[in-house]
């Protein structure tokens, strides 16, 4: 059936943003609302903040508004969000906030229906969220009943489709995409009231499901609104880095074990696997736990904060109401499907920070130099070879890499990359960092001290075997590979692996630091070889820096 079309134009008018006043005509207006009300602010500082703040003529209101909070919070004025609103509108040239919110601003956030090429632009999520129910009811007319997905990237948000074909797969298809006009990166400040509108316009009357939407709700409800470095706090850029994790924890001192991590869908597809020998009963919520016979069951929202070389985690579990939202949603998505929700394939959510391709890689530049010795030429000699002007550095491009490996036509390319440092680390106290790199990496290396007994490396090796076939089999059954859908296996079979590798360790009074890698593969196994194809697929490697406890902490 071919999916029919329709566009529509917002319309677009002038903001009442004034470009006429000068810096200091604004730390003027900026001093005499704030001054009286915040002793702890000079007026050299409003004149730093105003400069610092250099603001748009695109910029909405609200974005000023967080700005010049965070900007006075670095002089250690707090100032509250109706205080920076009312503000923020005097700084554009309003007289109040009331007058601000009259005016109609410009265009500001461009939606895009990627299978028909068509383009709105709008001023306010409010108009967009018009539209995006609109599309979405379009397409529900034309094809049924249906899931749609959401997904986060830093400079966008897209709706995708999940399509069945004809051999009862699923695809997932781009649908809507959202972007700004300005180059804000606070696309997803304003949307949550947008989102909830789609989700009670899809999935109340049971038209479709709206998977994805729990991230987003729990980043923006739990955010401070601001954005400070090396903060526990929740920030909405977190929403790319972040999943639900699903565990049952039968006893409150119990640590558990992992039954699902990904969005709703995936959650409540393995949660009704999990609890299928226990048939079917009422989901009842205990202190913010889903109850379902003996079994306790705890939700959390797990989110990677970007390093080097391994990543931070911060987890935050859910509350009472956090709880009883999510299963009034499962309810509704379980009636949504005629059989109750179905198995899906247990594929690892992408998460920017663990699953986009890095700008930099880092080299055994010692190594790098030995290399080029070989094949007859010097750095400088390379660098003028590509036209390139790059120092010699530990820090390269991605692409200058590549070039130079595919050049000295290694054998081993790998050995190129810088081995990570003990300090840049992170010691696995648990088993948590684990399981959240596992399904994302494709390799795992490790690294032993000095002087250990053959038995001990025999011990190491076989774990990391077992652990090795267990992530080759994960992705086998992510594939599609294995699985019927009249017995397909629980993601829980194999999210235990990583407890099954610390205990092997520990057994010999062993810890284990934790960070990843890049890691090629070579492309030979491609059965029709790409001509001038780069000769290597690039991966990541889960790195283990595998010492005795007594030593680890010397």
């Amino acid at each position: 059936m071919e999916f029919i079309m329709t566009a529509f134009s917002s319309t677009n008018a002038a903001a009442g943003f004034s470009a006429a006043h000068s810096e200091q005509e604004e730390a003027k207006i900026l001093w005499s609302y704030l001054g009286p009300k915040h002793p702890r602010l000079t007026e050299p500082t409003v004149q730093i903040v105003v400069r610092k703040l250099a603001q748009s003529p695109q910029e909405g209101l609200k974005q000023l508004a967080r700005r010049l909070q965070q900007e006075l919070l670095q002089f250690g004025v707090a100032i509250k969000h109706t205080a920076a609103v009312e503000a923020a509108s005097r700084l554009q040239g309003f007289s109040d906030w009331h007058t601000a919110r009259r005016q109609v601003p410009n265009d500001t956030l461009r939606l895009t229906v990627v299978m028909g090429d068509i383009t709105e632009d709008f001023a306010r999520w409010q108009d967009l969220a018009i539209r995006l129910c609109s599309w979405c009811e379009d397409w529900v007319a034309q094809r049924g009943p249906c899931v749609f997905s959401l997904s986060f990237a830093a400079s966008h948000m897209a709706i995708n489709v999940h399509v069945k074909q004809s051999d009862a797969s699923e695809q997932t298809w781009p649908f809507l995409l959202v972007t700004t006009l300005t180059g804000n990166d606070e696309l997803l400040a304003d949307a949550s009231g947008a989102l909830e509108m789609l989700r009670r316009h899809l999935e109340i009357p049971g038209k479709a499901i709206l998977d994805g939407l729990a991230v987003f709700q729990l980043c923006r409800s739990l955010s401070s609104g601001l954005s400070h470095a090396d903060s526990t706090d929740l920030t909405m850029a977190d929403v790319v880095n972040s999943e639900l994790v699903l565990l049952q924890v039968d006893h409150e001192l119990d640590s558990g074990y992992e039954i699902a991590r990904g969005d709703e869908l995936t959650c409540w597809s393995q949660l009704k696997l999990a609890s299928k020998k226990q048939g079917v009963q009422a989901i009842t919520l205990k202190d913010g736990a889903w109850i379902i016979g003996a079994a306790r069951y705890i939700w959390q929202l797990s989110t990677i904060r970007p390093k080097d070389i391994s990543p931070g985690l911060l987890i935050r579990e859910f509350n009472e109401a956090d709880s009883a939202a999510l299963l009034r949603r499962y309810h509704v998505t379980n009636r949504f499907f005629l059989h109750g929700i179905p198995h899906l394939e247990v594929k690892a959510k992408l998460l920017k920070d663990l699953d986009g391709l890095s700008e930099c890689y880092r080299v055994d530049m010692p190594r790098l130099l030995r290399e080029l010795d070989q094949a007859g030429l010097t750095w400088e000699s390379y660098c003028a070879e590509v036209d390139e002007q790059l120092s010699i550095d530990s820090q390269l491009p991605v692409g200058f890499v590549l070039g130079l490996i595919e050049r000295l036509q290694l054998q081993e390319p790998n050995v190129l990359f810088a081995r990570p440092n003990r300090s840049e680390l992170a010691l696995a106290k648990d088993d948590v960092l684990l399981r959240t790199l596992l399904p994302r990496v494709d390799h795992v290396t490790y690294r032993l001290p000095r002087g250990v007994s053959s038995e001990i490396q025999e011990t190491v090796r076989e774990a990391i075997e077992e652990l090795s076939t267990g992530m080759r089999l994960q992705k086998l059954m992510a594939g599609g590979t294995f699985i019927t859908q009249d017995d397909p296996l629980p993601y829980l079979v194999y999210a235990c692996e990583a407890e099954e590798l610390r205990l092997a360790l520990e057994s010999h009074f062993m810890v284990m630091y934790v960070g990843i890698v890049p890691r090629l593969f070579r492309m030979e196994a491609l059965q029709v070889p790409l001509p001038q194809a780069f000769p290597f697929a690039l991966g990541k490697s889960l790195f283990l820096d595998i010492d005795f406890a007594e030593e680890a902490v010397r």
